[in-house]
């Protein structure tokens, strides 16, 4: 598990992006905060907010993946997991 700082740089980009995109408000959105459920979010607000995602944190995140992801605090873990991969020694991508 990342420390503290880095979760919530992570969950600090993860709201803003899905707060951007969706034309939610900030403060609305919590770590429990469901994306299709709370937020009403298609595929394809979803799509959308896993591309910038992908992009910002130099990340590929697969269909099935996406998929799996429901709340905020399960991207922000699912993006700290794929960063602490790439920072393996050994790692070509680190």
């Amino acid at each position: 598990m990342a420390d503290n700082q880095t979760m919530a740089k992570i969950q600090k980009k993860v709201i803003s992006t899905i707060a951007e995109l969706s034309g939610k408000d900030k403060e609305e959105l919590t770590p429990d905060t469901s994306l299709m459920h709370d937020l009403n979010l298609d595929s394809l607000a979803l799509f959308e907010i896993v591309i910038e995602l992908e992009s910002y944190y130099h990340l590929r995140i697969s269909d099935e993946e996406i998929e799996a992801l429901r709340t905020i605090k399960e991207i922000v873990d699912f993006i700290d997991e794929q960063l602490r991969h790439k920072k393996l020694p050994g790692s070509k991508e680190a």
